[in-house]
């Protein structure tokens, strides 16, 4: 069950939305709230929750874990057992994920970060980082100029965090902050 506020008054949530499924994780975006589930993933349009609905997005990649997704320039992103899904206004899509990995080369590589629930993903200037708290093992994928490279990352992150103001993305290792 997913509980809704009006905006600017958490202490109001007189809206519920009931899914069939767990959900795993929740994501704001410019086109509303993206809600992957066991099942799939969901859009839930508009600004206030009395006008919106839910809708079923025909993509059948279900997220992994709330850490797993991240906003990209409005739109939105998550990790599932078949590669990263993008979700752009009400379309979810596997394809660009596709041309660099087969679903079997995409659980080769990161299926027990993403069985483990640790894969987390993060977005800064035009790149994803995807990262684990519990294996030195992640990638960058370029969306950007550089669309489509793709770099290994063999560090381990205890957590991503973007800081607008400065225009960086930081992660932790143990007490140690990185730029």
């Amino acid at each position: 069950m997913l509980y809704k506020s009006e905006p600017y008054k958490p202490h109001a949530w007189p809206y519920s939305e009931p899914f069939a499924t767990n959900i795993r994780g929740i994501l704001v975006t410019q086109s509303g709230i993206v809600v992957t589930t066991a099942d799939g993933v969901y859009l839930m349009p508009g600004a206030s929750p009395a006008q919106s609905g839910t809708l079923k997005l025909d993509a059948p990649q279900a997220g992994v874990a709330q850490r797993s997704m991240t906003v990209i320039d409005g739109a939105g992103a998550y990790a599932s057992s078949d590669g990263v899904t993008f979700v752009t206004g009400s379309v979810a899509s596997i394809e660009a994920s596709q041309r660099l990995f087969t679903r079997e080369k995409w659980r080769e590589r990161y299926g027990d970060i993403l069985a483990d629930y640790s894969m987390r993903l993060a977005y800064h200037d035009g790149g994803i980082v995807a990262s684990s708290n519990t294996q030195a093992k992640g990638f960058m994928l370029r969306l950007d100029e550089g669309v489509g490279t793709f770099t290994r990352l063999a560090v381990r992150m205890d957590c991503t965090f973007q800081l607008p103001v400065n225009d960086a993305l930081y992660y932790t290792v143990g007490a140690v902050v990185y730029q």
